[in-house]
């Protein structure tokens, strides 16, 4: 599985359809930005709400309890947002003929609470993943920290604990992301299979992308250069349907187990019609 020839796939099929591509795959982001807008303001005017009597003893818990249903309902609708932007280029990397609203009418409300549910899972997983990984860089900081404002060890001790904290940190956070890489087909098999356990659709996913999974980060460091780029703003017309297409591509072919066969100067693709 070359990762030129998958990028270079994604990029033909990203000809003439680059505006519709950005504006699907920025729509998860300016939804955010909306939201969160719009959550800041309903904490603001819940803020100017003059309360009764009777409800005066209770303001602040209804004010909050108003806030949260907000914010848990905002969380929703994104979640729909991502799900719908995934759909389209899952169904892109498939066929150059894809549409959003048939990406749409694949996401029904059962298949939105499962991927809803999958990633809440996925979400307690890589806290407790985050913890595991990170814990001996958190001890040795705290020991660095105590034995620096504390106790009157040598410099050259308190830069050792330094740089092996900093070494552990790293690595754990190396180990972290390559990890979250084995959930990666999670959307895509709530989108795809007649599963209806959050915990069956992870477990799919984690045999899936078994051996793929330090392939598959790699391939996403590779995108390093195209995300500082795309700091400028400007870049992320083309970077964010690249990116995402780009994701999918890949992860067609980890997922069928297909490979790519190429003469000397110029690949030959095939194509796969489905993710089943």
């Amino acid at each position: 599985m070359n990762p030129s020839y998958i990028k270079l796939d994604a990029k033909k099929k990203l000809l003439n359809k680059q505006f519709k591509c950005f504006a699907v795959s920025f729509l998860p982001y300016f939804s955010a930005a909306v939201l969160a807008f719009l959550n800041y303001l309903l904490y603001y005017l819940l803020s100017l709400v003059d309360f009764n009597e009777y409800f005066s003893n209770y303001a602040d818990a209804i004010r909050a309890s108003v806030s949260i249903a907000g914010i848990i309902f905002s969380l929703c609708v994104l979640k729909y947002m991502f799900l719908l932007s995934d759909s389209f280029f899952i169904a892109l990397s498939q066929s150059t003929d894809a549409r959003l609203r048939s990406a749409a009418k694949c996401i029904s409300f059962r298949r939105w609470f499962l991927s809803l549910k999958v990633s809440i899972v996925r979400a307690l997983l890589l806290v407790s993943w985050s913890a595991f990984y990170l814990s001996p860089c958190l001890a040795v900081s705290l020991l660095t920290y105590y034995s620096y404002n504390y106790e009157n060890y040598d410099y050259r001790v308190c830069m050792t604990l330094f740089v092996t904290a900093v070494f552990l940190g790293v690595t754990g956070t190396s180990f972290l992301f390559v990890t979250a890489k084995r959930y990666a087909l999670c959307n895509a098999l709530a989108l795809t299979e007649n599963e209806k356990s959050a915990l069956k659709i992870i477990a799919s996913s984690l045999s899936l992308m078994e051996g793929k999974t330090v392939h598959y980060a790699f391939y996403n460091l590779s995108f390093i250069g195209w995300n500082t780029v795309s700091l400028l703003i400007f870049p992320l017309a083309y970077v964010l349907p690249y990116r995402a297409l780009a994701k999918w591509e890949y992860l067609k072919y980890a997922f069928t187990d297909k490979k790519f066969k190429y003469e000397k100067q110029k690949p030959v693709i095939f194509y796969v019609k489905s993710l089943k």
